[in-house]
Protein backbone atom coordinates (compact mmCIF):
# COMPACT_ATOMS: atom_id res chain seq x y z
CA UNK A 1 0.00 0.00 0.00
CA UNK A 2 1.27 3.49 -0.92
CA UNK A 3 1.11 6.57 1.33
CA UNK A 4 -1.39 8.31 -0.97
CA UNK A 5 -3.74 5.34 -1.28
CA UNK A 6 -7.20 6.20 0.03
CA UNK A 7 -8.96 2.90 -0.69
CA UNK A 8 -7.89 -0.66 0.09
CA UNK A 9 -9.22 -4.00 -1.16
CA UNK A 10 -8.01 -6.83 1.08
CA UNK A 11 -6.47 -9.81 -0.72
CA UNK A 12 -7.53 -12.21 2.08
CA UNK A 13 -11.05 -11.26 3.12
CA UNK A 14 -11.81 -9.19 -0.03
CA UNK A 15 -13.29 -6.39 2.03
CA UNK A 16 -13.21 -2.94 0.48
CA UNK A 17 -12.41 -0.09 2.86
CA UNK A 18 -11.71 3.63 2.78
CA UNK A 19 -8.72 5.11 4.58
CA UNK A 20 -9.95 8.03 6.74
CA UNK A 21 -8.43 10.22 9.44
CA UNK A 22 -10.22 8.06 11.98
CA UNK A 23 -8.99 4.76 10.56
CA UNK A 24 -10.37 2.21 8.12
CA UNK A 25 -14.02 2.53 7.09
CA UNK A 26 -15.68 -0.59 5.69
CA UNK A 27 -17.55 0.11 2.45
CA UNK A 28 -18.30 -3.24 0.80
CA UNK A 29 -16.69 -6.50 -0.17
CA UNK A 30 -15.87 -8.39 -3.36
CA UNK A 31 -16.81 -12.02 -3.89
CA UNK A 32 -13.81 -14.31 -3.83
CA UNK A 33 -15.45 -16.27 -6.67
CA UNK A 34 -15.14 -13.19 -8.87
CA UNK A 35 -11.36 -13.47 -8.95
CA UNK A 36 -10.60 -13.87 -12.69
CA UNK A 37 -8.45 -16.80 -13.78
CA UNK A 38 -6.69 -14.45 -16.24
CA UNK A 39 -4.88 -12.67 -13.37
CA UNK A 40 -1.33 -13.94 -13.79
CA UNK A 41 0.58 -11.63 -11.39
CA UNK A 42 0.28 -11.04 -7.65
CA UNK A 43 0.38 -7.98 -5.43
CA UNK A 44 3.89 -6.90 -4.53
CA UNK A 45 5.56 -8.58 -7.49
CA UNK A 46 7.99 -6.57 -9.60
CA UNK A 47 7.80 -6.67 -13.38
CA UNK A 48 9.72 -4.84 -16.06
CA UNK A 49 7.63 -3.12 -18.73
CA UNK A 50 9.11 -1.13 -21.61
CA UNK A 51 12.44 -0.82 -19.83
CA UNK A 52 11.14 0.27 -16.39
CA UNK A 53 10.73 -1.91 -13.31
CA UNK A 54 7.44 -1.48 -11.44
CA UNK A 55 5.83 -2.95 -8.32
CA UNK A 56 2.25 -4.14 -8.57
CA UNK A 57 0.23 -2.28 -5.91
CA UNK A 58 -3.31 -3.01 -7.09
CA UNK A 59 -5.27 -5.30 -9.40
CA UNK A 60 -8.81 -4.91 -10.70
CA UNK A 61 -11.10 -6.63 -13.15
CA UNK A 62 -13.23 -4.19 -15.09
CA UNK A 63 -16.29 -4.71 -17.26
CA UNK A 64 -18.09 -2.76 -19.92
CA UNK A 65 -21.05 -1.52 -17.92
CA UNK A 66 -23.47 -2.29 -20.76
CA UNK A 67 -21.92 -5.61 -21.79
CA UNK A 68 -20.57 -7.57 -18.83
CA UNK A 69 -19.12 -10.24 -21.12
CA UNK A 70 -16.48 -7.72 -22.15
CA UNK A 71 -13.97 -7.58 -19.31
CA UNK A 72 -10.32 -6.73 -18.84
CA UNK A 73 -7.70 -6.76 -16.10
CA UNK A 74 -5.84 -3.69 -14.85
CA UNK A 75 -2.61 -3.85 -12.82
CA UNK A 76 -1.68 -0.69 -10.92
CA UNK A 77 2.09 -0.19 -11.23
CA UNK A 78 4.40 2.04 -9.22
CA UNK A 79 8.13 2.68 -9.69
CA UNK A 80 8.41 4.99 -6.67
CA UNK A 81 7.99 8.08 -8.82
CA UNK A 82 4.88 7.65 -10.90
CA UNK A 83 1.86 5.42 -11.18
CA UNK A 84 0.93 3.59 -14.33
CA UNK A 85 -1.63 0.99 -15.38
CA UNK A 86 -0.98 -2.24 -17.26
CA UNK A 87 -4.17 -3.34 -18.98
CA UNK A 88 -4.81 -6.80 -20.42
CA UNK A 89 -7.74 -7.73 -22.65
CA UNK A 90 -7.85 -11.10 -24.44
CA UNK A 91 -4.10 -11.50 -23.92
CA UNK A 92 -3.36 -8.10 -25.48
CA UNK A 93 -1.46 -5.64 -23.29
CA UNK A 94 -1.02 -1.89 -23.10
CA UNK A 95 0.62 0.50 -20.62
CA UNK A 96 -1.43 3.57 -19.64
CA UNK A 97 -0.60 6.72 -17.67
CA UNK A 98 -2.36 9.95 -16.70
CA UNK A 99 -1.87 13.20 -18.66
CA UNK A 100 -2.09 16.77 -17.51
CA UNK A 101 -3.33 18.00 -20.86
CA UNK A 102 -7.00 18.81 -21.31
CA UNK A 103 -7.41 17.55 -24.89
CA UNK A 104 -4.33 16.06 -26.56
CA UNK A 105 -6.29 14.68 -29.53
CA UNK A 106 -4.98 15.26 -33.04
CA UNK A 107 -6.26 14.20 -36.44
CA UNK A 108 -4.20 11.01 -36.26
CA UNK A 109 -6.50 9.36 -33.71
CA UNK A 110 -9.76 7.57 -34.45
CA UNK A 111 -12.60 6.86 -32.04
CA UNK A 112 -12.46 3.19 -31.10
CA UNK A 113 -14.94 2.70 -28.24
CA UNK A 114 -17.25 4.37 -25.74
CA UNK A 115 -18.39 2.67 -22.53
CA UNK A 116 -19.25 2.90 -18.84
CA UNK A 117 -16.96 0.98 -16.49
CA UNK A 118 -17.85 -1.49 -13.79
CA UNK A 119 -15.41 -3.15 -11.35
CA UNK A 120 -16.46 -6.56 -9.97
CA UNK A 121 -13.19 -7.56 -8.28
CA UNK A 122 -10.16 -5.77 -6.81
CA UNK A 123 -7.22 -6.28 -4.47
CA UNK A 124 -4.55 -3.82 -3.26
CA UNK A 125 -4.39 -0.11 -2.59
CA UNK A 126 -5.83 2.66 -4.76
CA UNK A 127 -5.83 6.46 -4.72
CA UNK A 128 -9.34 6.48 -6.25
CA UNK A 129 -12.66 4.82 -5.47
CA UNK A 130 -12.72 1.76 -7.74
CA UNK A 131 -16.36 0.90 -7.03
CA UNK A 132 -17.43 4.35 -8.16
CA UNK A 133 -16.11 3.78 -11.68
CA UNK A 134 -19.57 2.98 -13.01
CA UNK A 135 -20.04 6.73 -13.20
CA UNK A 136 -17.03 7.13 -15.46
CA UNK A 137 -17.85 7.42 -19.15
CA UNK A 138 -14.79 6.47 -21.17
CA UNK A 139 -13.89 7.23 -24.78
CA UNK A 140 -10.95 5.51 -26.46
CA UNK A 141 -9.09 6.94 -29.45
CA UNK A 142 -6.40 4.90 -31.16
CA UNK A 143 -3.45 5.59 -33.41
CA UNK A 144 -1.54 2.29 -33.14
CA UNK A 145 0.61 1.70 -31.21
CA UNK A 146 -0.75 4.67 -29.16
CA UNK A 147 -4.08 5.19 -27.42
CA UNK A 148 -5.74 8.20 -25.78
CA UNK A 149 -8.49 7.69 -23.21
CA UNK A 150 -10.88 10.39 -22.07
CA UNK A 151 -12.71 9.74 -18.82
CA UNK A 152 -15.68 11.91 -17.87
CA UNK A 153 -17.18 11.57 -14.37
CA UNK A 154 -20.96 11.72 -14.39
CA UNK A 155 -22.81 12.42 -11.18
CA UNK A 156 -26.09 10.75 -10.21
CA UNK A 157 -28.05 13.65 -11.69
CA UNK A 158 -26.25 13.28 -15.05
CA UNK A 159 -23.87 16.23 -14.80
CA UNK A 160 -20.35 15.81 -16.14
CA UNK A 161 -17.15 17.03 -14.53
CA UNK A 162 -13.99 17.99 -16.37
CA UNK A 163 -12.40 15.34 -18.52
CA UNK A 164 -9.33 13.45 -17.44
CA UNK A 165 -7.01 12.18 -20.15
CA UNK A 166 -4.77 9.14 -20.24
CA UNK A 167 -2.22 8.06 -22.79
CA UNK A 168 -1.17 4.49 -23.50
CA UNK A 169 0.98 2.36 -25.74
CA UNK A 170 1.03 -1.21 -26.91
CA UNK A 171 3.14 -3.72 -24.99
CA UNK A 172 4.28 -6.86 -26.76
CA UNK A 173 2.62 -10.00 -25.40
CA UNK A 174 5.93 -11.88 -25.40
CA UNK A 175 7.59 -9.23 -23.20
CA UNK A 176 4.96 -9.72 -20.49
CA UNK A 177 5.12 -13.48 -20.91
CA UNK A 178 8.88 -13.46 -20.24
CA UNK A 179 8.24 -11.51 -17.01
CA UNK A 180 5.60 -14.07 -16.07
CA UNK A 181 8.05 -16.94 -16.66
CA UNK A 182 10.81 -15.26 -14.65
CA UNK A 183 8.52 -15.02 -11.60
CA UNK A 184 7.58 -18.69 -11.77
CA UNK A 185 3.92 -17.98 -11.09
CA UNK A 186 1.58 -20.95 -11.01
CA UNK A 187 -1.33 -18.94 -12.38
CA UNK A 188 -2.48 -19.25 -15.99
CA UNK A 189 -1.07 -16.76 -18.47
CA UNK A 190 -3.89 -15.42 -20.69
CA UNK A 191 -3.81 -16.59 -24.31
CA UNK A 192 -3.64 -13.92 -26.98
CA UNK A 193 -6.86 -13.66 -28.95
CA UNK A 194 -7.29 -11.52 -32.04
CA UNK A 195 -5.55 -8.21 -32.66
CA UNK A 196 -5.11 -5.70 -29.86
CA UNK A 197 -6.60 -2.24 -30.20
CA UNK A 198 -3.14 -0.67 -30.28
CA UNK A 199 -1.19 -3.60 -31.70
CA UNK A 200 1.01 -2.46 -34.61
CA UNK A 201 1.22 -4.51 -37.78
CA UNK A 202 4.70 -6.03 -37.77
CA UNK A 203 6.37 -7.19 -40.94
CA UNK A 204 9.77 -7.00 -42.58
CA UNK A 205 8.01 -6.12 -45.82
CA UNK A 206 4.97 -3.83 -45.95
CA UNK A 207 2.38 -3.08 -48.61
CA UNK A 208 3.96 0.31 -49.36
CA UNK A 209 7.34 -1.38 -49.86
CA UNK A 210 5.82 -3.98 -52.18
CA UNK A 211 3.96 -1.30 -54.13
CA UNK A 212 7.12 0.77 -54.55
CA UNK A 213 9.08 -2.24 -55.81
CA UNK A 214 6.29 -3.19 -58.19
CA UNK A 215 6.16 0.32 -59.66
CA UNK A 216 9.92 0.18 -60.21
CA UNK A 217 9.61 -3.25 -61.84
CA UNK A 218 6.78 -1.96 -64.04
CA UNK A 219 8.89 1.00 -65.15
CA UNK A 220 11.81 -1.32 -65.99
CA UNK A 221 9.60 -3.73 -67.96
CA UNK A 222 7.94 -0.87 -69.82
CA UNK A 223 11.33 0.64 -70.70
CA UNK A 224 12.62 -2.71 -71.98
CA UNK A 225 9.52 -3.29 -74.08
CA UNK A 226 9.67 0.20 -75.56
CA UNK A 227 13.30 -0.46 -76.46
CA UNK A 228 12.39 -3.70 -78.23
CA UNK A 229 9.52 -1.99 -80.02
CA UNK A 230 11.94 0.66 -81.28
CA UNK A 231 14.72 -1.76 -82.27
CA UNK A 232 12.51 -4.58 -83.55
CA UNK A 233 9.47 -3.09 -85.30
CA UNK A 234 6.82 -5.28 -86.88
CA UNK A 235 7.60 -5.95 -90.57
CA UNK A 236 5.42 -7.81 -93.10
CA UNK A 237 7.70 -10.19 -95.04
CA UNK A 238 4.99 -12.21 -96.79
CA UNK A 239 1.41 -11.45 -97.77
CA UNK A 240 -0.63 -13.15 -100.48
CA UNK A 241 -4.30 -13.72 -101.28
CA UNK A 242 -5.57 -17.01 -102.68
CA UNK A 243 -8.90 -17.91 -104.31
CA UNK A 244 -11.15 -20.65 -102.99
CA UNK A 245 -12.11 -21.30 -106.63
CA UNK A 246 -8.64 -22.81 -107.18
CA UNK A 247 -9.38 -25.60 -104.70
CA UNK A 248 -10.63 -28.96 -105.93
CA UNK A 249 -13.32 -31.32 -104.65
CA UNK A 250 -11.82 -33.97 -102.39
CA UNK A 251 -12.81 -37.37 -103.75
CA UNK A 252 -13.28 -38.73 -100.23
CA UNK A 253 -15.56 -35.94 -99.02
CA UNK A 254 -17.63 -32.97 -100.12
CA UNK A 255 -14.91 -30.50 -99.09
CA UNK A 256 -12.74 -28.40 -101.35
CA UNK A 257 -9.03 -28.96 -100.89
CA UNK A 258 -5.70 -28.13 -102.52
CA UNK A 259 -4.82 -30.56 -105.33
CA UNK A 260 -1.22 -30.10 -104.30
CA UNK A 261 0.57 -27.74 -101.90
CA UNK A 262 0.84 -24.15 -103.08
CA UNK A 263 4.49 -23.13 -103.13
CA UNK A 264 4.77 -19.47 -102.22
CA UNK A 265 7.38 -17.04 -103.39
CA UNK A 266 10.52 -16.78 -101.26
CA UNK A 267 10.95 -14.22 -98.52
CA UNK A 268 13.70 -13.36 -96.03
CA UNK A 269 13.82 -13.07 -92.25
CA UNK A 270 16.64 -10.71 -91.41
CA UNK A 271 17.28 -11.75 -87.80
CA UNK A 272 16.33 -14.51 -85.41
CA UNK A 273 13.26 -13.66 -83.36
CA UNK A 274 9.49 -13.67 -83.20
CA UNK A 275 7.18 -14.27 -86.15
CA UNK A 276 3.41 -14.08 -86.43
CA UNK A 277 1.40 -15.83 -89.13
CA UNK A 278 -2.18 -14.73 -89.78
CA UNK A 279 -4.95 -16.37 -91.80
CA UNK A 280 -7.97 -14.31 -92.89
CA UNK A 281 -10.91 -15.59 -94.94
CA UNK A 282 -14.44 -14.69 -95.93
CA UNK A 283 -16.09 -17.66 -94.21
CA UNK A 284 -19.75 -17.15 -93.38
CA UNK A 285 -21.47 -19.82 -91.29
CA UNK A 286 -18.63 -22.07 -92.31
CA UNK A 287 -14.94 -22.86 -91.76
CA UNK A 288 -11.58 -22.91 -93.53
CA UNK A 289 -8.32 -24.56 -92.43
CA UNK A 290 -4.78 -24.29 -93.79
CA UNK A 291 -1.85 -26.60 -93.17
CA UNK A 292 1.20 -24.42 -93.73
CA UNK A 293 4.79 -25.60 -93.72
CA UNK A 294 7.47 -22.94 -93.41
CA UNK A 295 10.65 -24.18 -95.09
CA UNK A 296 14.15 -22.77 -94.50
CA UNK A 297 15.73 -22.91 -97.96
CA UNK A 298 19.29 -23.18 -96.60
CA UNK A 299 18.86 -25.82 -93.90
CA UNK A 300 15.58 -27.37 -95.18
CA UNK A 301 14.33 -27.14 -91.60
CA UNK A 302 10.53 -27.13 -91.52
CA UNK A 303 8.09 -25.40 -89.18
CA UNK A 304 4.59 -26.98 -89.47
CA UNK A 305 1.68 -24.62 -88.79
CA UNK A 306 -2.01 -25.55 -88.61
CA UNK A 307 -4.32 -22.54 -88.56
CA UNK A 308 -8.00 -22.09 -89.35
CA UNK A 309 -11.05 -19.83 -89.31
CA UNK A 310 -14.63 -20.59 -88.38
CA UNK A 311 -17.41 -18.07 -88.12
CA UNK A 312 -21.08 -18.73 -87.40
CA UNK A 313 -24.00 -16.43 -86.67
CA UNK A 314 -27.77 -16.46 -86.48
CA UNK A 315 -30.84 -15.64 -84.40
CA UNK A 316 -32.20 -17.50 -81.40
CA UNK A 317 -35.07 -16.43 -79.22
CA UNK A 318 -35.19 -13.12 -81.05
CA UNK A 319 -31.55 -12.34 -80.24
CA UNK A 320 -28.57 -12.26 -82.57
CA UNK A 321 -25.57 -14.46 -81.78
CA UNK A 322 -22.11 -14.96 -83.28
CA UNK A 323 -19.36 -17.50 -82.70
CA UNK A 324 -15.77 -17.64 -83.94
CA UNK A 325 -13.90 -15.21 -86.21
CA UNK A 326 -12.89 -14.75 -89.83
CA UNK A 327 -9.24 -14.36 -88.83
CA UNK A 328 -6.73 -16.20 -86.65
CA UNK A 329 -3.04 -15.84 -85.85
CA UNK A 330 -0.22 -17.79 -84.23
CA UNK A 331 3.10 -16.65 -82.79
CA UNK A 332 6.45 -18.44 -82.80
CA UNK A 333 9.60 -17.30 -81.02
CA UNK A 334 13.28 -17.67 -81.89
CA UNK A 335 12.73 -18.46 -85.57
CA UNK A 336 16.21 -18.42 -87.20
CA UNK A 337 17.10 -15.77 -89.76
CA UNK A 338 17.26 -16.94 -93.37
CA UNK A 339 15.43 -17.33 -96.65
CA UNK A 340 12.08 -19.15 -96.53
CA UNK A 341 9.06 -20.19 -98.58
CA UNK A 342 5.67 -21.59 -97.57
CA UNK A 343 3.87 -24.80 -98.57
CA UNK A 344 0.13 -24.14 -98.20
CA UNK A 345 -2.64 -26.75 -98.21
CA UNK A 346 -6.19 -25.53 -97.60
CA UNK A 347 -9.49 -27.29 -96.91
CA UNK A 348 -13.00 -25.78 -96.72
CA UNK A 349 -16.62 -26.90 -97.39
CA UNK A 350 -17.64 -26.91 -101.05
CA UNK A 351 -20.33 -24.33 -100.28
CA UNK A 352 -17.65 -21.71 -99.60
CA UNK A 353 -16.32 -19.17 -102.06
CA UNK A 354 -14.31 -16.00 -101.97
CA UNK A 355 -10.67 -15.72 -100.95
CA UNK A 356 -8.29 -16.34 -98.06
CA UNK A 357 -5.13 -14.45 -97.17
CA UNK A 358 -1.92 -15.59 -95.54
CA UNK A 359 0.29 -12.95 -93.93
CA UNK A 360 3.58 -13.38 -92.08
CA UNK A 361 5.20 -10.67 -89.94
CA UNK A 362 8.51 -10.51 -88.11
CA UNK A 363 9.57 -8.46 -85.09
CA UNK A 364 7.33 -6.92 -82.48
CA UNK A 365 6.87 -8.08 -78.91
CA UNK A 366 4.79 -10.64 -77.03
CA UNK A 367 2.07 -8.59 -75.38
CA UNK A 368 0.86 -11.69 -73.56
CA UNK A 369 4.27 -11.94 -71.88
CA UNK A 370 4.02 -8.33 -70.75
CA UNK A 371 0.54 -9.01 -69.38
CA UNK A 372 1.76 -12.09 -67.49
CA UNK A 373 4.72 -10.18 -66.04
CA UNK A 374 2.47 -7.32 -64.96
CA UNK A 375 0.14 -9.81 -63.27
CA UNK A 376 3.09 -11.33 -61.44
CA UNK A 377 4.46 -8.02 -60.17
CA UNK A 378 1.10 -6.97 -58.72
CA UNK A 379 0.59 -10.25 -56.85
CA UNK A 380 2.92 -9.36 -53.95
CA UNK A 381 1.41 -5.89 -53.35
CA UNK A 382 -2.07 -7.41 -53.45
CA UNK A 383 -1.12 -10.11 -50.95
CA UNK A 384 0.47 -7.55 -48.60
CA UNK A 385 -2.50 -5.20 -48.98
CA UNK A 386 -5.02 -7.88 -47.99
CA UNK A 387 -2.81 -9.06 -45.12
CA UNK A 388 -2.70 -5.55 -43.67
CA UNK A 389 -6.39 -4.97 -44.49
CA UNK A 390 -7.45 -8.15 -42.66
CA UNK A 391 -5.19 -7.28 -39.73
CA UNK A 392 -6.86 -3.86 -39.37
CA UNK A 393 -10.32 -5.34 -39.85
CA UNK A 394 -9.64 -7.80 -37.03
CA UNK A 395 -8.36 -4.96 -34.83
CA UNK A 396 -11.70 -3.17 -35.19
CA UNK A 397 -13.81 -6.33 -34.73
CA UNK A 398 -14.82 -5.39 -31.16
CA UNK A 399 -15.40 -1.72 -31.91
CA UNK A 400 -18.77 -0.09 -32.47
CA UNK A 401 -17.05 2.39 -34.78
CA UNK A 402 -15.32 0.07 -37.21
CA UNK A 403 -14.63 1.64 -40.63
CA UNK A 404 -14.78 -1.90 -42.07
CA UNK A 405 -18.46 -2.51 -41.34
CA UNK A 406 -20.78 -2.06 -44.32
CA UNK A 407 -24.56 -1.74 -44.36
CA UNK A 408 -24.76 -5.40 -45.41
CA UNK A 409 -22.78 -6.43 -42.30
CA UNK A 410 -25.07 -4.55 -39.93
Amino acid sequence: MNDNDTFVACSKCFSYQEVTENGMKFLSSFKSSNRPKEVCFELGQSIRVNGTTYTITGITQRNDGTNLRINWREYVLNDGIQERFLNEYNGNWQLVWALNEKSPLTGNYNLFQKYYQDVNWAVGGFNFDVVDTNRIYSKEYISPPQILIEEVYRTSNGKESNSEWYEGEYVDNNEIYQEYLSLGNSTTFPSKIGVGATEPYKSQFYYKDALKMSLIAFAVILTIQLYFMATSPTTTVFRETFSVADLKIDSTSTNLTSAKPIVSKSFSIDKTGKIEIELTSGVDNSWLESNITMVNESTLQELPIVIGNEFYHGYEGGEKWTEGSTSASKDYSEVPAGKYHLLIETTTPATNGGTYEVKLQTGGIYWINIFIMLCLIVIVPLIKYFQEYNFEKERWADSDYSPYVTEEDE
